[in-house]
């Protein structure tokens, strides 16, 4: 086996062990997700998911605008109200 074969076949190797990495974290990515906030949305989240407050329908990530008005606004006043 030349040298070239070796180097090529171990940049395969780790190429694919890095894809596999990220294709794991992908898939897992909502393991964090925190479903007990849609239930604080005054309509209980009816008809609503992660996507109410993210950018990404699976949740997880950048919050489009409700959803950082939400985060400012009620989890800091639910973290408050639970100090007191």
């Amino acid at each position: 086996m030349d040298v070239y074969n070796f180097h090529k076949r171990i940049i395969l190797y780790a190429l694919a062990i890095f894809m596999s990495l990220i294709f794991s974290l992908a898939l897992f990515s909502t393991a964090s997700s925190r479903p007990f906030r849609i239930g604080k949305i005054p309509d209980k989240g009816k008809g609503f998911g992660c996507a109410t407050c993210h950018i990404n329908s699976r949740g997880g990530g950048a919050r489009n605008s409700f959803g950082s008005d939400y985060a400012n606004i009620a989890i800091t006043a639910s973290v408050m109200s639970n100090l007191t």
